[in-house]
């Protein structure tokens, strides 16, 4: 009985560390070598990727097209001038696991990257998405803000 006890109470401590772990926010700065994509542009660019696997639910196809329809609706500008580069990427596709790794993904994600002539130099994984998903309103809101900090600063 108490080898049950003391089993039940290290599933609960993880359980709960592992949702205080997924709360948490994450905005990391890393170095170029990390996930650098080979974009060459000279400047600024910022990449808004969603991460995704083999098998899609419901909530991920929504989670994408939310975000299309955000930065389609905000930043139609950015993105034709290939200032802001929208790129969904299956993680499960041969070459793109270390997306897995570099940006810490322990689900579907959408990741905003920027780079200066070429090399990363912050991203941010928009946690929020998954809580924000049923209100439409809020989670374009939530995108258009977050890509905004990063396209709109220097």
């Amino acid at each position: 009985m108490k080898v049950k006890s003391v089993v039940t109470a290290a599933l609960g401590l993880f359980v709960v560390a592992s949702i205080a772990y997924m709360a948490a926010p994450k905005s990391q700065e890393k170095p170029a070598s990390a996930a650098t994509p080979s974009v060459t542009l000279p400047g600024k660019t910022v990449i808004v990727y969603y991460f995704h696997g083999g098998i899609r639910c419901q909530s991920c196809m929504r989670i994408e097209s939310l975000t299309k329809q955000a930065l389609d609706e905000s930043y139609a500008k950015p993105m034709a001038q290939g200032k802001l580069i929208w790129k969904p990427i299956s993680v499960e596709d041969p070459g793109n696991e270390h997306y897995v790794q570099d940006y810490e993904l322990a689900n579907k994600s959408v990741v905003v990257s920027e780079l200066k002539d070429g090399k990363q130099v912050r991203w941010s994984n928009l946690k929020r998405v998954w809580e924000l998903l049923q209100n439409e309103a809020a989670f374009k809101r939530y995108i258009r803000d977050e890509v905004a900090e990063i396209l709109e600063t220097d």
